[in-house]
């Protein structure tokens, strides 16, 4: 059991990465995703790479989504409380 948590130390825990959708942020969040951690996948102007870069996460068995952090009312609805 403690090999498997070591194997993914992020385990239960939720990354925001914005530019997840190409380049460098794409880069971070396959890592922060094989390290365990579901991702929230930010674009802005590039939505179109935002659908791969959560398909790809989501083949490493982690849960992604796509959003846009601009819009103010979603990121209410995503926040708790």
């Amino acid at each position: 059991m403690a090999a498997v948590i070591a194997a993914t130390p992020l385990a239960g825990k939720l990354a925001v990465v914005t530019g997840a959708n190409r380049g460098i942020g794409r880069a971070i969040a396959l890592e922060l995703a094989g390290a365990g951690a579901g991702v929230v996948v930010h674009y802005n102007s590039a939505e179109a790479g935002a659908p791969s870069a959560v398909a790809e996460i989501q083949r490493l068995g982690r849960c992604a989504l796509p959003f846009d952090l601009s819009d103010r009312q979603a990121v209410r609805a995503l926040l708790p409380g």
